[in-house]
């Protein structure tokens, strides 16, 4: 990892190897496409996601959110309040990702 983000926030890019020049305009390439567009900028989303924990952060917040929102449902119905204006539930619930877009 520490390899990788030298190579990216290198200010000089003439003091990196050519492997590290080519690593670099890989993966800057993908950012550029938001990790689109073509089967090589989804294998360096999915390469960075397993580096990062990108993937695995996202579920983890997911899982937060949906119970922190079932606790909150819980407290309504135990105060007898009906549900506020606008809040979905069951599985069609939208969860905002916190993670780059995810391509498959």
């Amino acid at each position: 990892q520490q390899e990788l983000l030298q190579a990216l926030g290198a200010t000089d890019p003439g003091e990196l190897s050519p492997a590290e020049v080519a690593e670099r305009r890989d993966i800057m390439d993908a950012i550029e496409y938001d990790f689109g567009g073509c089967e090589r900028h989804r294998k360096q989303r999915e390469r960075l996601s397993t580096m990062f924990g990108w993937d695995k952060r996202r579920e983890a917040v997911e899982r937060e959110v949906l119970a922190s929102q079932a606790q909150q449902l819980q407290l309504f119905a135990s105060m007898g309040l009906p549900l506020p204006p606008g809040v979905r539930t069951g599985p069609s619930a939208a969860i905002a990702s916190t993670a780059p877009p995810a391509l498959t």
